[in-house]
C-alpha cells in the first residue's frame, strides 16, 4: 500500500495516494511515519485540521520524529498560529540538527523576521544556530 501511495503521488493523484496511505495506516496504526505521510497529503489537499491530527498522532507514537514536528509547525504557520508554529519548528531542529532541510529552511527564517514582537527571543536564534534552551 505504501509503495502504491508513493507511486500515485508521483503520478499527481493525491486523492488516490491518500486512500492508499489510509488503508496502510489501518494495517499499521502504530507507524509514526505513515501518519506523517497521511498528514502531509491531507495538508496538500488543504485539509489542515485533519492533517494536524495525523501529525499529532505521529508525534504521540514517536515523540522524536522530526518530520512530524516540522510538518505540524508548517501547518500552524500557514494559519498564522505562530505561538504553536515556532516551537514545533524548533523541536524539529533540536531533534535533527544536522538536517539542512529543518535547520535552515527559508520558512523558519522568513517567519522569524515577520513574526510579532513576542517572537523576539527566537529572532536571535534565526534558525541557523542551536535554538535557545527552554
Amino acid at each position: 500500500m505504501i509503495a502504491e501511495g508513493r507511486s500515485l503521488i508521483g503520478k499527481g493523484d493525491a486523492a488516490g495516494a491518500l486512500d492508499a496511505f489510509r488503508t496502510a495506516s489501518h494495517l499499521a496504526p502504530k507507524s509514526a511515519e505513515l501518519h506523517d505521510e497521511v498528514g502531509f497529503l491531507l495538508a496538500v489537499l488543504k485539509r489542515g485540521a485533519e492533517a494536524r491530527d495525523h501529525f499529532q498522532k505521529a508525534i504521540a507514537l514517536k515523540g522524536d520524529y522530526a518530520p512530524a514536528h516540522y510538518h505540524l509547525g508548517v501547518s500552524y504557520c500557514l494559519e498564522s498560529n505562530y505561538p504553536i508554529c515556532i516551537p514545533e519548528l524548533q523541536k524539529a531542529v533540536q531533534i535533527d540538527p544536522k538536517s539542512f532541510a529543518y535547520r535552515s529552511h527559508k520558512s523558519i527564517r522568513s517567519l522569524l523576521r515577520t513574526a510579532p514582537t513576542w517572537a523576539t527571543p527566537f529572532r536571535r536564534w534565526g534558525g541557523t544556530r542551536k535554538p535557545p534552551k527552554s
